[in-house]
């Protein structure tokens, strides 16, 4: 071996123990959080434990999925709920560029959020892809991280699949609701027509008759007068039924189980006899929770009403245990399967759907 040879075998020896000396120093500074070692099985990450060790297992029981990007984009870290995001091995998401893991149609808009990211904070929306096919929602988080971590962006991502489901949610039942409201507006509208507006006009008429005779130097008897004050005793009296039907002031005054008895015996009015069966409790429950049993036994009972093709009914509330109350609406009529229950429409009703919800 010639001494230029030598000179230059000792020369790169010498430059490999220094930078296994700068590892060490590293190392026992903390500047090295973990090792990512190539090996037959692919990449693998050893991280070192030490003060910080509490923020790694907080990081990794997260439910956001978490990384730490190159500049360009690839993954030299991220938790374990990231993989679990993409259904994809730990190790082999590490080295890989998040950029493959986006749905095509959102790309443009991950690469402009990284390219802020490098500079400033950037967060959006786009969609994943996962190792099966399915998509997720996702909400990203781009920072610039500290130069001596060893990655230059950390991104945070959040599955937004729950949260969208909740939305849509909350817009079918608001739709659903005006549905109901329209319904109510109309059965109002006919109640007001077909009755009380009815007597009115009787009233006005029979007033108008006794008007006339009086103008003309007839008498008037005590039966006329007695026909006329019927008439409006009757409006009078529709007039509190419907408030009571619109805001039965029952239920605030006397509770859940007066007001029950008194929605049993109303439902005579439209051809229904309710059997009711109700414990004489003090039931200590919230008034906003009364009122959502009350609405559901009275929407259930108008099922039966127009749907059931029966005249009786049996209306039950019992609480089998000191947390835990039941409310029953039994009927014979002719049923209907409930696996073939469809979202109510505008032509469809919204019992059941309501009371579900």
């Amino acid at each position: 071996m010639t001494v230029n040879k030598l000179k230059a075998e000792n020369e790169f020896l010498r430059s490999r123990l220094e930078e296994a000396e700068e590892t060490i120093r590293a190392i026992r500074s903390g500047a090295v959080d973990a090792f990512v070692v190539e090996g037959s099985g692919g990449h693998k990450v050893y991280t070192l434990e030490g003060a910080d060790r509490p923020y790694r297992l907080l990081v990794e029981q997260m439910q956001q999925g978490a990384a730490m990007l190159q500049a360009d984009g690839n993954i030299i870290y991220c938790n374990s709920r990231l993989a679990e995001f993409l259904k994809i091995p730990h190790e082999r998401v590490i080295g890989t560029p998040l950029h493959d893991f986006i749905v095509s149609d959102d790309r443009s808009i991950y690469e402009d959020l990284l390219s802020q990211g490098r500079t400033r904070s950037s967060r959006g929306e786009v969609r994943l892809r996962r190792r099966d096919g399915g998509i997720i929602p996702a909400y990203l988080t781009f920072n610039v991280l500290p130069r001596d971590c060893g990655a230059e962006i950390g991104v945070l991502i959040t599955d937004l699949t729950a949260v969208l489901q909740t939305k849509e949610a909350l817009r079918t039942l608001a739709s659903h609701l005006g549905l109901v409201e329209q319904r109510e507006r109309h059965r109002l509208a006919t109640e007001l027509h077909d009755s009380l507006a009815q007597l009115l006009v009787a009233g006005i008429m029979k007033s108008s008759q006794g008007r006339q005779r009086l103008s003309q130097g007839s008498t008037v008897d005590d039966r006329f007068w007695m026909e006329l004050v019927e008439i409006f005793s009757q409006a009078i009296s529709y007039t509190r039924t419907l408030m009571g039907e619109l805001s039965p002031s029952i239920l605030h005054e006397a509770g859940l189980p007066s007001a029950l008895k008194w929605l049993g015996e109303n439902m005579l009015r439209y051809g229904l006899q309710v059997e009711v069966h109700v414990e004489e409790l003090n039931l200590a429950i919230p008034e906003d929770q009364a009122v959502l049993l009350f609405q559901s036994a009275r929407e259930l009972l108008w099922n039966v009403v127009k749907h059931a093709d029966t005249d009786r009914a049996v209306l039950a509330l019992n609480t089998p245990s000191a947390d835990f109350m039941l409310l029953t609406i039994q009927d014979q009529g002719k049923g209907f399967d409930p696996t073939r229950t469809e979202p109510p429409s505008a032509s469809r009703g919204f019992g059941l759907y309501s009371v579900r919800e």
